[in-house]
């Protein structure tokens, strides 16, 4: 896995160029979000229930795709690779079990297993949900407003985030719900755009997103992402060892290339 450092883009676009794109990005985000399901129900009215809750992340997925070959001027296979979408995916997920291995112990205290747990229910929530978030909403808003726009991790991070936590208030019923279901997913798309721009590897927050929404649907914690309180030390805990883990990675990369260096040197 390649690491990145937010210091090492290089701008080298105008600043034209960089808010041309950041406009292109931002429109074709929102649009892909807002409208692909009104497009799917003009099309398909037929498709009910999970069907069409697939061909709309499909859809979703290839908008993103042929964007991101218009903006970086690539074949369909480079723009996958450009999303993170090539990276190592094996090491992504051994990342993501170690980052969530306590989920299980920590949600039996606040929750109960699910013993009428729907199969396609938690293959769309565990999975193809955070597959279909995490490219929409890192892989390329995210993603492409950092490389693209040369926004900086705040400036890249702030509308992906706030509308990622903006979509997932239909949980609430009240306002102070509404408020820590606001926070909590907020501050998860930071966490998850962290992660992408650490590892520059789209399955490293795709695996740890559906990891945490796996052990969250089998041992059923609560109805919305609010939880209480173990289930929130629970999570706090998959970011500080996520922390942990990548820092960690980036300090045994930093002694090899600092051993190599001198290595060279004396000889």
């Amino acid at each position: 896995m390649v690491l990145l450092s937010d210091k090492k883009i290089v701008t080298t676009l105008s600043w034209k160029s960089r808010t041309y794109y950041s406009i292109f990005i931002i429109s074709v985000f929102l649009a892909v979000w807002f409208y692909t399901g009104d497009l799917i129900s003009l099309l398909f009215p037929e498709l009910e229930g999970y069907a069409r809750l697939a061909v709309v992340f499909g859809l979703e997925i290839l908008f993103c795709i042929v964007a991101v070959m218009i903006i970086g001027r690539k074949g369909p296979l480079n723009a996958i690779g450009e999303m993170g979408l090539l990276a190592s995916f094996s090491g992504a997920f051994v990342f993501s079990l170690i980052a969530t291995i306590h989920l299980p112990v920590f949600y039996s205290f606040t929750g109960s297993l699910n013993t009428e747990i729907e199969g396609m229910k938690l293959l769309f929530f565990s999975f193809l949900s955070p597959f279909e978030e995490e490219i929409v909403f890192r892989g390329f808003a995210f993603w492409m407003l950092y490389k693209y726009g040369r926004l900086g991790f705040w400036g890249s991070v702030l509308v992906p985030s706030l509308l990622f936590g903006f979509v997932h208030l239909y949980q609430a019923n009240e306002l102070m719900d509404a408020m820590g279901i606001f926070g909590i997913t907020t501050a998860g798309g930071i966490f998850f755009s962290w992660l992408l721009m650490r590892w520059e590897n789209l399955w490293v927050p795709i695996f740890v997103h559906a990891l945490m929404n796996s052990w969250w649907e089998v041992f059923e914690v609560d109805d919305t992402a609010l939880g209480g309180y173990m289930a929130t030390i629970a999570r706090l805990l998959v970011v500080g060892v996520s922390i942990v883990l990548t820092l960690y990675k980036v300090r045994l990369q930093q002694i090899a290339a600092s051993y190599n260096l001198y290595h060279k040197e004396q000889t």
